[in-house]
């Protein structure tokens, strides 16, 4: 499933940790797309966000060339090494 984490104009946030339980007790991957909305103005829980992508020129104020992937398995791959 893929969600923003807030609305782009209204600004409601969605309830990212209720979400991601219900994802993850059903095996089905969770992505927090344009996060921009909210990284940096709020804490986001990732226990149970399997991808996360966003810019940072909003809230992180870093110029715009600058972007963020977050994925576990990733993380998981290169916990490995």
């Amino acid at each position: 499933m893929a969600l923003a984490s807030a609305h782009n104009i209204s600004g409601y946030r969605i309830d990212v940790e209720a979400i991601g339980t219900l994802c993850a007790e059903r095996d089905v991957l969770f992505s927090l797309d344009d996060a921009i909305q909210t990284l940096g103005a709020f804490p986001i829980p990732l226990n149970h966000v399997d991808f996360l992508s966003a810019g940072a020129q909003k809230w992180m104020l870093v110029h715009r060339v600058l972007e963020f992937f977050l994925s576990k398995a990733i993380g998981a791959a290169c916990s490995d090494l």
